[in-house]
């Protein structure tokens, strides 16, 4: 399996962190999603760097199914 030199500038992964070129096909389809259908929750770790809870917040007008967020 090969992996590509660093990561995406999209702010989900580290500046050097090396992604999976087998899921590119993947990673474009959900950029072309603007709603999900589906009734979502979120689970996060209260400590987790990577991703701050922050970034969760307010995001209920990308989920038409009911969307909700727990640390």
């Amino acid at each position: 399996m090969a992996l590509a030199e660093e990561g995406p500038a999209d702010g989900r992964l580290l500046a050097d962190e090396r992604t999976d070129p087998r899921y590119e096909p993947l990673a474009r389809r959900l950029a072309e999603v603007e709603q999900i259908e589906t009734p979502t929750l979120m689970i996060q770790g209260a400590d987790n760097r990577c991703d701050l809870l922050a970034g969760s917040a307010d995001q209920e007008r990308f989920f038409t199914g009911g969307y909700r967020a727990r640390a």
